[in-house]
């Protein structure tokens, strides 16, 4: 359980009960709604798309569920297919509402990632407590202020994305800190696919420093530095990364590598049953039982993975066997729009950087474990905006 959660018979984090809170007084606001702008309805539309096929997703779920023998049964109501289902199209509908919140309201963009950068330092700064109070292999240790490390290293990933943009924009050497801070954070959960992404913002950052202004020292010798001494200290190279991903040996640090494969094959055997509109929203867990059989290399070490509900952890894939080629089609003409609108663009290093940001997420989703992620969508809304803004069409218009 991640911190700053309030239990009302279902776990809320504070910002989602906030959002809920701000939600439900619109109706009460003296404010007019804006009229979602010609330049904005398509952003808007592709999402709404989506976000309808996936009520049709959880109605498809509960006709296929009802139709087969679960092999495991989950005796909590949090788990039945009906809460399941629902909670998951209601956690996208209120991050839907969200952002139509956030542009109703006209909110400055650099307003909202400088929000978004004080909230990180907050939660970095916490992190950075629990080295004196818990063990680095504790799961609070790598989450922080997270369920788990993966949420936690996606989300200074692209704060650390945020503090270079503005860094960049406003040249305020204040945000160096903030970066190297999000570093540390960032190593501190241990998240395999966050550190891919980490070394690909050093190559980024390196080579522009490096071949456009060849300032690199002022950012580069810092990060370096941290790198490095938290490398020798923890032994990300060795355990983290290489013996994660190429050891053939079942140990502690390949199981997540394993667990994962199988899981995999699972969403694409799901998929083969159901390859048009997929099996139904949430409905990954309750079809995971059906392939036992595809389980045997935990099966021989003891491990019960039929013990909990079971997820994709690859977003694609979880889109895919849960609501088909239909679901994905949809999913990805959304995201191929979004790579349009910066290749279109007027380019320059900050909105390469805010791209870059984009572009994490697209790799994250790799291995993550969901897409109901409200800090993904709110970057995902700021990168549209930041790119729609520096277009020279947009603001003609």
């Amino acid at each position: 359980m991640s911190v700053l959660t309030i239990n009302l018979g279902f776990p809320l984090k504070v910002y989602e009960l906030l959002i809920l809170f701000l939600i439900l007084t619109i109706p009460f606001s003296n404010s007019k709604i804006s009229v979602i702008g010609k330049n904005d309805k398509l952003f808007f539309l592709l999402l709404s798309y989506f976000l309808m096929y996936l009520l049709i997703s959880y109605f498809i779920g509960l006709y296929n569920v009802s139709e087969i023998s679960i092999v495991k049964e989950f005796t909590s109501w949090r788990h039945s297919l009906v809460f399941a289902g629902l909670s998951k199209f209601f956690y996208i509908l209120i991050i839907f509402i969200f952002l139509l919140v956030i542009y109703k309201n006209r909110l400055k963009i650099d307003h909202i990632i400088k929000i978004w950068i004080y909230g990180a330092l907050l939660s970095s700064l916490y992190g950075l407590s629990l080295f004196v109070f818990l063990p680095s292999n504790s799961t609070y240790f790598r989450a922080i202020t997270f369920a788990e490390g993966n949420f936690a290293g996606s989300f200074f990933i692209l704060s650390i994305v945020l503090a270079t943009y503005l860094f960049f924009k406003e040249r305020n050497k204040i945000y160096i800190g903030y970066i190297i801070l999000f570093v540390v954070s960032t190593l501190q959960t241990s998240s395999t696919i966050a550190l891919i992404n980490l070394g690909l913002y050093f190559l980024f950052v390196f080579s522009y420093f490096f071949i456009k202004k060849k300032k690199f020292i002022f950012i580069g010798i810092p990060l370096i530095i941290i790198l490095i001494m938290f490398i020798l200290q923890l032994n990300y190279i060795e355990y983290v990364i290489f013996e994660k991903l190429t050891s053939n040996e079942f140990t502690p640090q390949t199981y997540s590598r394993f667990d994962r494969i199988n899981s995999i094959i699972i969403a694409l055997e799901i998929f083969k049953e159901y390859p048009i509109m997929g099996s139904g929203l949430a409905t990954y867990g309750f079809f995971f039982p059906l392939h036992e059989n595809k389980l045997m290399l935990f099966a021989e070490y003891g491990i019960d993975v039929l013990s909990y509900k079971r997820i994709v952890n690859n977003v694609y894939l979880e889109i895919l066997s849960e609501n088909g080629i239909v679901g994905l089609i949809i999913f990805l003409t959304f995201l191929i729009y979004m790579i349009g609108i910066f290749i279109t663009s007027n380019k320059n290093i900050e909105l390469f950087m805010i791209f870059f940001g984009f572009f994490t997420i697209l790799i994250a989703w790799n291995a993550y474990p969901t897409y109901t992620s409200l800090y993904h969508w709110v970057y995902i809304y700021l990168y549209y905006k930041i790119i729609k803004e520096e277009s020279y069409d947009y603001r003609k218009c």
